[in-house]
């Protein structure tokens, strides 16, 4: 969403608007993750308006970590995470999150791998 073109190195090399709006920390994950908030508290775009308050701040939450998680500057941190996992348990909160977030990172990176002319 509302990707500039550059990574978030040069973000912060270049001391662009968005590595000092978000302090240095994954400025394009976070921009757009603020997008996509935004996207979503447009009346007619807003899918979770029907949740209790509770459950949109717990989507909310869970949506930010997992638009953080395509950083690639934390993709060991989370793929040794993921690796770590014995056993998968769908009742523990830590590993849905972690499987949410390499889903995420794997559709993210997926277009690398796409024709050229599916990809532009």
């Amino acid at each position: 969403l509302d990707h500039p073109g550059y990574n978030n190195a040069y973000q912060v090399n270049a001391r662009t608007e968005l590595a000092m709006l978000y302090n240095d920390i994954s400025p394009l994950e976070n921009h757009h993750a603020s997008i996509a908030f935004e996207i979503l508290n447009c009346p007619n775009s807003n899918v979770i308006k029907h949740l209790t308050a509770e459950q949109q701040k717990k989507f909310r939450s869970g949506m930010i970590k997992c638009i953080l998680a395509t950083d690639m500057a934390r993709h060991n941190e989370i793929v040794t995470a993921f690796k770590a996992i014995d056993t998968f348990d769908i009742e523990s909160a830590d590993h849905r999150l972690l499987m949410m977030m390499i889903f995420l990172k794997v559709a993210d990176i997926s277009n690398e791998a796409r024709p050229m002319d599916v990809s532009e």
